[in-house]
């Protein structure tokens, strides 16, 4: 008997700007999860029959959606890339601004190894972006995105995987250190989530495909969990003005940062459950002002990005 079954590890991803051409220098990234797919409903007649058996003649296909979410062991290669995307702007000078308009990217999505049964994802964007940390491990980024089609027997271009350790190799959770910033104070952290969800709003108007896939608003949060004393309470707890914040990830080479503007943490006092540490958890959410226009802003300095 054939011994049939496909494994994840013969998957490979490509990216490619909306509109461009697929070859031997798109980006190629290890991505550790995809649930993009698309996804089409069956619609059936609802009228009586004479009968409890459905007929096929009265079924069509409905409208097809192309969502899911891709996770990724971040590293600065795969930051420069996809910023423009979580963000809205091209880079300038290794930063990366926020625009009220997204562009779209392609995926190529190998699933066979072959080479020539790829599947093509087409106008992509960025729904929500997160960035997780904790303790001992990697940084882990996931994209959330929407898209428009797909195209299926593709053939599968892209450029080499990066083997330069200092862009191509993950960052880690201790890249961190002494790099967070909240009230204007270095703060220690035990575990971070940083969101920017663009609040896409997705219309389907005379067609089977979406017509439109639009940014409708931009909340970046963070959530931070640090030690409980009474100098993080008082720094952090009652009712704190907003203040920038800023999260720097470092291997020693590459600097990625995050500048969070007027970052306005919101109370929420401790609590007990047990022996354990009683840690404080920081929620809060970017805003712009007179001074900073913008929310959040990124930069990627280092290794030649």
């Amino acid at each position: 008997m054939a011994n049939n079954a496909n494994l994840g590890f013969e998957h490979r991803f490509s990216f490619m700007a909306t509109g461009g051409t697929f070859d031997g220098t798109s980006p190629r990234f290890e991505v550790v999860s995809s649930s993009v797919r698309k996804r089409r409903e069956i619609l059936g007649g609802m009228g009586v029959l004479g009968t409890r058996s459905p007929l096929e003649a009265r079924s069509r296909q409905g409208v097809y959606h192309v969502e899911g979410t891709l996770a990724f062991d971040i590293n600065p290669l795969m930051f420069d890339w996809f910023l423009p995307y979580i963000l809205g702007t091209a880079e300038a000078t290794d930063t990366f601004a926020v625009a009220d308009a997204l562009p779209g990217f392609d995926m190529m999505h190998d699933a066979f190894g072959s080479g020539t049964s790829a599947m093509k994802f087409v106008e992509l964007y960025v729904n929500r972006f997160t960035l997780r940390g904790s303790a001992t491990g990697l940084l882990r980024a996931t994209l959330d995105v929407i898209g428009k089609t797909v195209a299926t027997g593709q053939t599968f271009a892209g450029a080499a995987l990066g083997t330069t350790a200092t862009t191509a190799a993950p960052y880690v959770f201790f890249d961190t250190a002494s790099g967070v910033t909240i009230n204007a104070t270095v703060q220690e952290i035990e575990e971070f989530e940083l969101t920017i969800d663009n609040a896409l709003e997705v219309k389907f108007r005379n067609a089977a495909t979406a017509s439109t896939i639009r940014a409708t608003d931009r909340i970046v949060t963070l959530s931070a969990t640090i030690p409980l004393t009474t100098t993080t309470l008082s720094t952090h707890f009652g009712d704190k003005a907003a203040a920038d914040c800023t999260i720097v990830i470092t291997n020693g080479t590459v600097v990625t940062t995050f500048t969070l503007n007027n970052f306005k943490v919101a109370d929420e006092g401790p609590e007990m459950n047990g022996k354990g540490e009683v840690p404080l958890v920081l929620r809060g959410r970017a805003r712009g002002d007179g001074s900073d226009a913008f929310d959040v802003q990124t930069t990627v300095v280092g290794g030649s990005l």
